[in-house]
């Protein structure tokens, strides 16, 4: 320990950029919670081949009420299988929040929902 501590702090390896991150924000909690979608955005921009986009939430229930987290998934991309798990996580808001057919993502905005969070950054959303 004392060696470590003369070493300094370890360096992580490479990170991927951060415009072509995926997932959730960090230190989203684990556990079933009612939500409510606060913004969306569409970080890529037109000329991309790939489509992010990027929900935040509001937590309005138990110990992390009030906390605010975001899920970033590719709707559009080259890899077939990250396109079809984002079109399904966008089904899955779509079906929750009860906005079948949103002729924009400002549409789900105040929507409410559960948003259950697994270990390893899986999300499933569901209608409250």
């Amino acid at each position: 320990m004392a060696r470590a501590r003369e070493n300094g702090p370890r360096k992580a390896g490479k990170s991927p950029p951060a415009g072509k991150a995926t997932g959730l924000s960090p230190k989203t909690p684990i556990g079933r919670h009612k939500v409510k979608i606060v913004g969306s955005e569409m970080p890529d921009d037109s000329d991309s081949p790939e489509r992010r986009f990027r929900f935040s939430y509001r937590i309005e229930d138990g110990d992390h009420e009030g906390k605010e987290f975001s899920h970033t998934f590719k709707y559009l991309s080259g890899d077939e299988n990250l396109q079809a798990e984002g079109q399904s996580i966008f089904a899955d808001l779509r079906k929750a929040t009860g906005v079948v057919e949103p002729e924009d993502t400002s549409d789900l905005h105040d929507c409410s929902l559960r948003a259950i969070v697994g270990s390893m950054g899986r999300i499933e959303y569901a209608a409250l």
